[in-house]
């Protein structure tokens, strides 16, 4: 699944999909990234994660959770 096809998803349906996500970092980032108020980029969502990680380090961590849909 996409990014874009997650982000449309229901709230529900996508926080059923990150409660299965065992790595507590990844869960974490796709929290913030999902669901948060309103649309989060990356850059913002790196930030709010903290820890100096970038913003492409979090897309390519959900990317590689969403293919496991």
């Amino acid at each position: 699944m996409s990014i874009r096809a997650f982000r449309r998803l229901p709230r529900t349906q996508r926080r059923g999909f990150i409660d299965t996500i065992t790595d507590p970092l990844t869960r974490r980032a796709f929290e913030i990234v999902f669901l948060g108020p309103g649309k989060v980029s990356w850059q913002k969502a790196a930030l709010l994660y903290g820890g100096g990680i970038s913003p492409e380090t979090l897309r390519v961590w959900a990317w590689k959770e969403l293919q496991r849909l």
